[in-house]
């Protein structure tokens, strides 16, 4: 029997050791060609996905214009909105659709600008047939116009700004509330109907003057004004008061019950309150907690009568609204906005 020595055992050992190594490393190389082999073919697929995906987002909005393009005579916003859509499917190098689209809002009349004033709007109305739009302007001009932005009858003028507008139910008649403290009566040529309603009194302080919000009741038969010299005055179509002021902190919103028999207003002071149409308060002042608001930043923005008028709903500036019987509970949990400044509300 041959008994091998030391040395070719230890030289055996560091062969089988080299080999092993060698093959291992055989091995990795191999896994890290196939690693970077699946890579590039991933990359690819995926480029070719895209490519695909391009294509046919291409080919779709092609189809999209050509419809629109077929479109645009028998309705030129139909059309805009399918070269939008075509629009958004594409790259911004693809000049080709968006010079045909381009093409599509320019030399079409896809609407029409109709309140021509030369400064600022603050209130606008519809007539209550829909025919026509009331404006009312910084500029101090009242106007009416038609749905084709032309103007009817003239100007109907203030000495400030003209900040609430309004149609008698049955659009007869036009109201403009100024903030040079007259509210007035036209007719649709633009001439004014009986005297100015007028708040009594001077005051030296500008900020002060000037009513803010005008309305008719909902038989037409009588004018609500709600001015920031905390007072709301009703008037009769002769530009008479009816009963006595309605004190109430910067009155800047208002609202007439369904049956016109209450009248609800909002204070800048964070309440709401109800009265009959002497102008005797109705149950108790209805308040918005300030909670972490100053008195400067909240007030009441909106109020609004549910059709029946059993129910009313006021809005804060501190974005919350709330819904209250007429004894003055509230119904239900606040609802809220998460922003501020309401301006609208309607049930």
């Amino acid at each position: 029997m041959c008994i091998r020595d030391s040395n070719d055992l230890a030289s055996e050992e560091v062969t089988i050791h080299r080999k092993w190594i060698m093959v291992r490393n055989s091995a990795i190389g191999v896994l890290g060609l196939l690693f970077v082999t699946s890579i590039v073919l991933g990359l690819f697929a995926n480029s070719q996905r895209i490519k695909a995906e391009n294509q046919m987002k291409l080919a779709q909005a092609n189809f999209l214009m050509i419809a629109a393009n077929k479109e645009v005579e028998n309705d030129a916003t139909l059309a805009l909105r399918l070269a939008e859509k075509a629009i958004s499917l594409i790259k911004p190098e693809d000049t080709i659709i968006l010079s045909d689209a381009y093409k599509i809002y320019a030399e079409n009349a896809l609407y029409r600008a109709i309140f021509k004033h030369s400064d600022g709007v603050n209130a606008i109305a519809f007539s209550s047939d829909g025919t026509s739009i009331l404006t009312g302007s910084n500029d101090t001009t009242a106007r009416l116009w038609d749905l084709q932005g032309n103007q009817i009858g003239k100007d109907m003028k203030h000495s400030g700004a003209i900040n609430s507008v309004a149609f008698s139910p049955d659009g007869t008649i036009l109201l403009t509330g100024s903030s040079d403290k007259t509210a007035r009566l036209w007719d649709l040529q633009g001439n004014q109907i009986g005297k100015d309603m007028k708040r009594p009194g001077e005051f030296s302080e500008s900020y002060r003057k000037g009513i803010y919000t005008a309305a008719f009741s909902p038989d037409g038969t009588k004018i609500l004004t709600g001015s920031r010299d905390d007072t709301a005055r009703l008037w009769d179509l002769q530009g008479n008061q009816v009963g006595k002021d309605m004190k109430h902190y910067w009155i800047k919103a208002m609202a007439f019950s369904p049956d016109g028999k209450t009248i609800l207003t909002g204070s800048r002071g964070n309440t709401a309150q109800l009265w009959d149409l002497e102008g005797n308060q109705i149950g108790k002042a209805i308040g918005h907690p300030y909670g972490n608001y100053r008195l400067a930043e909240v007030g009441l923005t909106a109020v609004a009568f549910s059709p029946d008028g059993t129910i009313f709903l006021t809005a804060a500036e501190d974005n919350i609204i709330r819904l209250w019987d007429l004894q003055g509970n509230q119904i239900g949990e606040d609802m809220k906005h998460s922003d501020l400044q309401l301006s609208l509300i309607h049930i």
